[in-house]
C-alpha cells in the first residue's frame, strides 16, 4: 500500500494527471465497528493482490488534503456514515473528474428527513453507488439507475488472538455452567430515529435473565453497554474492550443479531462462515441460512433458540473464502 500521501503532501498537481488508480477513504482504528473492519479488510485484500491504490485516513481529515487526494485519483471510494461528507465527496469528484464510489453501509432512509435528503443526493451524484441489501437497492434505483447491490462481507485474512486471559477464563466458566451459549454484539450504545435501541442489548439481557441455564456473551468494544446496564446476571458476560468478534463467535453455539435496523451485517457473514447458527431480525434481507425472527416477538426468539440448542451441530456449506469478495472483483473490473 502507498504511504499516506494525501495527509503529508499537499503540493499542487494538475488534476488531469492522475497519480493513483484508486483512492480508498475511511478510517483504520481499533477493530470496532463493521464499517472500519470492512475498510481494514479491504486494504488487506488489495495489498494481497498488489492493486494500485492509496489510502486517505479520515481521522486526519482536513478539506485541502481531502480534495488533493480526490484530485489525484482516477477512482475514489468513500466509506463513512456522514451524509454531509458523502455529498462533499461526490461534488469534489465531479469537479476533479474523478469517478466516485460510495458505499451506503446502513439501510437507506434510516436518518432524519434532512440527513436522508443528503444521503439521497450523494447517491444521485455518485458514479457508482453501492448498497448492501434488496430494500436499499429498490429504493436506490429511484435516485440513480447505476446503483449496485453488493455483499459487504470481506473474509478476514488474519485473525489476531486478542481476547484477554480473564475473558477466556470467564467464557470457559460460562460454558461449563450453561447448557447453551449465545453471543451478540454492539458497536456502541446507539438509538435509532424512532428512539429505540439499535442493538436491543437491554432487551436481550432481560430475555436471558429469564433463562439462567442459557449463557449470553455480549461483545461491546466501546464498554458503554456494561456501564449503562450495571451489574449483569451470572449467565451474562460482557467483553467490553476492543477485540476481534470472530474469537467470540468461535466460542459460542449461536449468534443473535437483534437489531432495529441494519445493513449487510458483517457479523452474520462471519458467523455463517464459521459454521455458527444465526438468528436475526427481519428488518432487512438476510443471507441465506439465517433464521429470521420478528423484533419483540419473544416467543419466536425462544422457539428459534430452542430449535438450535436441541439439534446436533452441523457443518454449513456457506463459505466465501474460495472467491474474491464482491468489492475486490469490482475493483479488478474497473477500467
Amino acid at each position: 500500500m502507498s504511504d499516506y500521501y494525501y495527509i503529508n503532501n499537499s503540493r499542487e498537481r494538475p488534476y488531469q494527471m492522475k497519480k493513483y488508480n484508486l483512492l480508498i477513504i475511511g478510517k483504520l482504528p481499533l477493530p470496532i465497528g463493521g464499517v472500519t473492519i470492512h475498510v481494514q479488510r479491504l486494504t488487506e485484500w488489495l495489498d494481497k493482490i498488489g492493486y494500485d491504490y492509496s489510502f486517505y485516513d479520515l481521522r486526519s481529515f482536513n478539506i485541502r488534503s481531502f480534495a488533493n487526494g480526490i484530485r489525484e485519483a482516477k477512482y475514489a471510494h468513500i466509506h463513512c456514515s456522514s451524509p454531509a461528507l458523502k455529498v462533499i465527496f461526490t461534488i469534489l469528484c465531479i469537479f476533479f473528474k474523478t469517478k466516485s464510489i460510495v458505499t451506503f453501509h446502513g439501510n437507506l432512509g434510516v436518518y432524519s428527513f434532512f440527513k436522508n435528503q443528503l444521503d439521497f443526493l450523494s447517491l444521485r451524484l455518485s458514479s457508482y453507488p453501492i448498497v448492501l441489501n434488496e430494500g436499499s437497492y429498490i429504493q436506490g434505483r429511484k435516485y440513480n439507475a447505476r446503483v449496485l447491490r453488493q455483499e459487504a462481507y470481506i473474509p478476514a485474512l488474519n485473525v489476531p488472538e486478542d481476547l484477554k486471559s480473564d475473558s477466556l477464563n470467564a467464557i470457559e466458566t460460562l460454558r461449563k455452567e450453561s447448557s447453551f451459549v449465545v453471543c451478540t454484539n454492539a458497536f456502541n450504545w446507539l438509538i435509532d430515529k424512532n428512539n429505540k435501541e439499535v442493538y436491543s442489548i437491554t432487551k436481550l439481557v432481560s430475555f436471558f435473565t429469564a433463562y439462567p441455564t442459557w449463557g449470553l456473551i455480549i461483545s461491546d468494544p466501546s464498554g458503554n453497554y456494561k456501564a449503562h446496564l450495571g451489574k449483569e446476571p451470572r449467565n451474562i458476560l460482557f467483553v467490553d474492550y476492543p477485540h476481534t468478534f470472530i474469537n467470540i463467535l468461535r466460542l459460542s453455539d449461536c449468534f443473535v443479531r437483534y437489531t432495529t435496523t441494519d445493513g449487510d451485517s458483517l457479523s452474520i457473514h462471519e458467523a455463517l462462515d464459521n459454521n455458527i447458527p444465526v438468528i436475526a431480525t427481519d428488518v432487512v434481507s438476510r443471507p441465506e441460512g439465517t433464521i429470521i425472527v420478528k423484533l419483540d416477538d419473544y416467543n419466536m426468539l425462544e422457539q428459534a433458540l430452542l430449535d438450535i440448542s436441541e439439534r446436533p451441530a452441523t457443518k454449513s456449506s456457506y463459505s466465501q473464502k474460495s472467491r474474491y469478495p464482491d468489492i475486490i472483483q469490482f475493483y479488478i473490473n474497473l477500467k
